[in-house]
């Protein structure tokens, strides 16, 4: 039997896990490897709660960073980028797969952006020939702001917390995820 801490850098970095495959509980918060056919299954699904597509096809689209930290500061979500909004798969042209993912590390550990930072895994992968990228980003439990603003999810997508209130309903929210968030055994 083997004890797991489940935290922030637990979620985010499945090297914590040293056999997370023992582990049912585990794979709830860190996804296993995505292949091209479980990535079309998620597609196939549209956007919605728990998915998103940005076409990101020469230049990373900056709405990205909005709907990762909704996704921080709800239940997390697939984000796949080189997709139209219908889940049409459009692709990054090639020579920009990777300056779209050094753009993405860099500015996701940009405190002036980002606050608190957080880190994600990114996967380039060919789907129907199609270059895009793909990373699932999970629920995290502290609240998470972009530019000074915090965003949320639902249905039809990320929008802003204005109000003192909703802000302070998010803290209140990952205050309760903290206390319930603890040891597992596997």
């Amino acid at each position: 039997m083997q004890l797991f801490w489940l935290n922030d850098v637990t979620f985010s970095n499945p090297l914590y896990y040293n056999n997370r495959k023992s582990c049912n509980f585990a794979s709830k918060f860190i996804e296993e490897e995505m292949t091209p056919d479980k990535l079309k299954a998620i597609i196939a699904q549209k956007e919605g709660t728990e998915i998103e597509f940005k076409e990101s096809k020469d230049n990373l689209a900056r709405k990205v960073y909005e709907s990762i930290c909704a996704f921080l500061n709800r239940r997390g979500g697939h984000v796949v980028l080189g997709a139209k909004d219908n889940g049409e798969i459009v692709g990054i042209n090639p020579a920009k797969v990777q300056e779209q993912i050094d753009q993405l590390v860099k500015d996701m550990n940009n405190p002036q952006l980002f606050k608190p930072t957080y880190y994600l895994t990114y996967e380039p992968m060919d789907i129907d020939g199609k270059n895009i990228i793909y990373f699932y980003v999970p629920e995290s439990n502290q609240a998470h702001s972009y530019k000074g603003i915090y965003y949320d999810r639902n249905q039809d997508g990320d929008f802003e917390l204005r109000s003192t209130e909703q802000i302070a309903n998010l803290f209140i929210r990952k205050s309760k995820m903290k206390k319930r968030i603890g040891y597992i055994r596997c």
